[in-house]
């Protein structure tokens, strides 16, 4: 232990192996340049230390050096430089053509021990933090790291499926083949495995330490992948030709997955080799579509990678991957919108998208369950990884245009045919990438068997969710609305909308579904989260004052009862949306996800069908549904960003040069109320106040509502809307944009975020601005929760959620006050301006018609967003939240005269209860101790 821990013994098998191996370098070419004959090599010393080599790393990262971190990176480093230069001169030696048959497979055996090796140790790499200002280090570290990237290919070109198989043109190199019938529990020193065994690891572990060695933008080394590591990283790839041999390893990968797909996956076959080969080859696909996802993404920092792809085409060769359009032709055939009626629901249930039958038989759980047992399926997992490989391109391509549009005009040009690869992409597969969302409404008929525990619900007064997700689902979600994000990104949106104007109505039109999905089921899994919280808390509150049932939740105030239902309404509703497809869904599913003590987890695992309550307070925190909540965040930002970038008052806007503002007859086109957009052109006028400069003399664009037109004067009077201070004689020549009045249409409709889960599932009706309302309280609650706040992750995606969807309210809501639509509807223009006060309350807002501003003081929402968008949209709603504040202090005041409370009583603050009022709270005190969530 004390060797392995020091490094002595990794250090001296290192030095064992570069001493033998130097040694027989000269041996060999003594005996060529003098005898002019090269004999068979015994390499079975070598393959001895190699093999006690990996197991010495596998064992050093189990326990880790001693020393200082300074040191234990130090040592590691020289290692790996050792390992390279051992692997130099043994890849040369395993090349020979003339090598006997023993002696061809301990080469393979060599090769794959000392990649394995390298990758041990970059691994190891990754726990220490490297010194960057150490010039020496940092050559050496980025040296060796191409050198393997160089190893790694040669010997990927050495691998061939077949010996038929004629990839290279370098007939001089030795070439190992390998096939798809190893096993990948396969051991290498079993001295019954072959060379194609042996051959088949290496080419896993190849293209491993390729993906390893690839510039990566979030690893903990990237201070040393640098633009110059990328650079020699793709000039690398470049000089050895190693895209062509991915793309023939993928082309002969993806052949033999095609062929075995339909026997694998059926159920009545029992051939194991056959659903060995096809694992195996879909592992290697994986791994290939993996690093080029891992180069797409390197792309958007390092030029040199992204235009060798774009050159070599091997996206095309992934569009053209025959096994993606034979799994996905069996998965859109097994989908129920290709069935009568009777026969989707025995469809739907044997086979979930992004999912496999397997051969065994379903196990019973208890009477009239089953456990699921479907098993991913690996042809998905690659469905995945493509769509996110061209989100990645269209990513990149935009960031190096943007960098390199004044600099290199080649560059732009060698770019273009990446933009009109993702087109063809999505057009080719348009069909599979829409049937997505489809799907997510044909899982529905799988949910009765599949969340926590508890009895089944047999009432139909609780609804269940009218759509339904797995895990892969929902992954594919996000990969796809990622990819829509994409193309509703600046130009690429204006090209792609002009070339396929039906798919991007299409897409405008899925992510209006996918929006109402996840926000439908975060909401409705926030409230019961939040009233089961509060019904907990409820047996410390004090009854007789007002204020406890209002800061507990206003459920509370109309009843515990009535706040019970409500919380298993939106507890089933939730946990019906997800779909448990495997038995690891299933038993995440029982695992509590909230931090309990010893007794509350025998209580959890004591819970029994009878206890409605607890059962459904498990429904909602559970790993499983914590994983899918997660999941379904990130396809709701996804959703949220194609809305914003094509929202049709995004195109209403209109921009234009100083000099033909100063031409234009602003008067004539701009009328009180159109808002308009402002960059002052010159410095210290003396209409120019001082809230409107910046520190360095200039200003960016800024937004504000037209008051007032001068013609006389050419100028405007204006208010901003970040400020809301007004302006006097801005002049027509500050303008670069103004509003186009005819072309401002909402997307959303108007309607408030419903009391129940069930009035929003009987409402199937378009996306509504109660939705949005949903996400943000899911929001608010999940920020002030103390188990996520120390989740970084989570807390970005919780503050990135709640920007795009209070921005996208706040327009929403002007656009509906604009069109007068909503005052139109004046029950529902209360409620949704009751719902945006308890969302955006200040408590320093005026409520008479002054110009103050409203505060950043806005509970959980003002320490989740940003204070310049919070001040925004306060100011935007500030009409709102005046009306809804005014109504709230008149509905306390008749509540206190009406309940019977003292009219000088302090309503907030509590008072003394009046002879005779029942407190809506007494269900309580008729609470037994088996009821209770504390």
């Amino acid at each position: 232990v004390w060797m392995l821990r020091s490094g002595v013994l990794i250090e001296s098998i290192l030095n064992a192996i570069e001493t033998l191996s130097h040694g027989i370098l000269f041996s060999e070419s003594l005996v060529t340049n003098h005898v002019g004959y090269q004999a068979p090599l015994n390499l079975q010393h070598l393959v001895k230390l190699c093999s006690l080599l990996s197991y010495s790393l596998m064992a050093m990262t189990s326990i880790r050096l001693e020393n200082g971190e300074r040191e234990k990176y130090q040592r590691v480093l020289r290692m790996l430089a050792s390992v390279h230069n051992s692997a130099n001169k043994l890849f040369a030696i395993t090349q020979c053509n003339s090598a006997s048959v023993l002696n061809k497979r301990d080469g393979c055996l060599i090769r794959l021990k000392l990649l394995n090796a390298s990758l041990l140790l970059l691994s190891e790499l990754d726990n220490y933090h490297p010194d960057s200002s150490n010039r020496d280090e940092v050559y050496t570290f980025s040296s060796t790291r191409i050198g393997l990237a160089g190893l790694a290919v040669t010997a990927l070109q050495s691998l061939q499926n077949s010996p038929e198989d004629d990839q290279m043109s370098d007939t001089h190199l030795l070439r190992f083949n390998y096939d798809f019938r190893s096993a990948i529990e396969y051991r290498s020193e079993a001295k019954d495995s072959d060379e194609k065994s042996t051959a088949y690891q290496l080419l896993r572990t190849s293209i491993s330490l390729l993906s390893r060695l690839a510039p990566n933008m979030i690893s903990k080394l990237k201070d040393y992948q640098s633009n110059a590591y990328g650079a020699d990283f793709a000039k690398c790839l470049k000089q050895n030709n190693a895209l062509d041999c991915l793309k023939h390893h993928l082309t002969s990968a993806s052949y033999v997955a095609t062929l075995t797909y339909q026997p694998a996956h059926n159920k009545a076959s029992t051939n194991s080799l056959t659903q060995i080969m096809h694992r195996n080859a879909i592992d290697v696909v994986a791994l290939i579509a993996a690093f080029v996802h891992t180069l797409t993404d390197a792309g958007s920092e390092i030029v040199d990678i992204l235009l060798i792809l774009v050159e070599n085409q091997i996206f095309r060769s992934l569009m053209d991957c025959p096994l993606l359009k034979k799994s996905l032709k069996t998965s859109i055939s097994t989908s129920s919108a290709n069935l009568q009626p009777e026969e989707r629901l025995m469809t739907v249930i044997k086979q979930h998208r992004g999912y496999c039958v397997p051969v065994k038989v379903q196990k019973k759980i208890s009477a009239g369950q089953k456990r699921p047992s479907s098993e991913s399926d690996g042809a998905h997992l690659v469905w995945r990884s493509v769509i996110r490989i061209f989100s990645s391109l269209l990513r990149s391509t935009r960031c190096q245009c943007s960098i390199h549009e004044k600099v290199d005009e080649n560059v732009l040009h060698s770019l273009v045919p990446a933009m009109y690869v993702v087109f063809d992409f999505v057009c080719t597969f348009e069909n599979e990438l829409f049937s997505c969302f489809s799907s997510m409404f044909h899982q529905v008929q799988t949910q009765d068997h599949v969340m926590g525990k508890g009895a089944k619900i047999k009432s139909n007064s609780i609804p269940s969710s009218p759509f339904g997700f797995t895990y892969n689902l929902l992954l594919e979600a996000e990969a796809i609305s990622s990819l829509f994000s994409e193309l509703c990104e600046g130009e690429v949106k204006q090209k792609f909308a002009h070339c396929r104007s039906d798919t991007f109505k299409s897409i405008l039109s899925s992510s209006l579904i996918l929006t109402k999905i996840t926000s439908s089921f975060l909401g409705s899994l926030g409230n019961a989260r939040e009233i089961l919280t509060a019904l907990s808390n409820a047996s410390t509150l004090s009854y007789d004052q007002p204020s406890a049932m209002f800061n507990a939740h206003p459920v509370l105030a109309e009843g515990i009862p009535n706040a019970r239902h409500e919380a298993i309404r939106n507890a089933h509703f939730a946990s019906s949306c997800c779909v448990c497809a495997t038995a690891e869904d299933y038993a995440m599913s029982q695992v509590c996800s909230i931090n309990t003590t010893e007794s509350m987890k025998q209580k959890i695992e004591a819970i029994d069908s009878s206890n409605f309550e607890q059962s459904f307070q498990i429904r909602v925190n559970n790993t499983f549904i914590v994983l899918l909540e997660r999941i379904a965040g990130h396809c709701l930002i996804n959703a949220l960003a194609v809305l914003m970038r094509s929202h049709p008052s995004f195109d209403s806007f209109s921009s234009f040069t100083t000099e033909e503002a100063r031409r234009l007859d602003i008067a004539a086109l701009i009328s009180p109320g159109t808002i308009v957009a402002i960059r002052p052109q010159t410095i210290g006028n003396k209409y120019l106040n001082s809230h409107i400069k910046s520190s360095e003399g200039f200003c960016n664009v800024r937004y504000a509502q037209t008051l007032r037109c001068d013609r006389s004067n050419r100028t405007l009077l204006v208010r901003f809307f970040d400020s809301g201070f007004v302006e006097e004689r801005v002049p027509w020549s500050w303008l670069v944009g103004m509003e186009d009045h005819s072309k401002r249409h909402h997307l959303l409709s108007f309607s408030p975020a419903p009391k129940s889960i069930s009035e929003e599932a009987a409402n199937r009706g378009k996306l509504s601005i109660g939705h949005l309302i949903f996400v943000l309280r899911w929001c608010r609650y999940s920020a002030s929760t103390n188990r996520n706040r120390t989740r970084r992750s989570f807390a970005q995606l919780l503050r990135c959620l709640a920007e795009r969807a209070a921005l996208l309210l706040s327009t929403e809501i002007l656009l509906h006050s604009d069109q007068e639509e909503s005052k139109s509807h004046n029950e529902n223009v209360q409620k949704v301006n009751e719902q945006l006060l308890d969302l955006f309350e200040s408590s320093k807002c005026e409520h008479t018609g002054s110009e103050t501003v409203p505060s950043v003081e806005s509970g959980d929402l003002g320490a989740l967003l940003k204070k310049e968008v919070l001040q925004s949209v306060q100011f935007q709603l500030k009409r709102q939240l005046q009306s809804a504040a005014i109504e709230r202090e008149e509905e306390i005041k008749a509540w206190e005269q009406n309940s019977g409370w003292e009219t000088n009583a302090n309503f907030w603050a509590g008072g003394t209860k009046r002879e005779g009022r029942r407190s809506p709270f007494r269900a309580f005190q008729r609470q037994v101790s088996s009821d209770s969530f504390s």
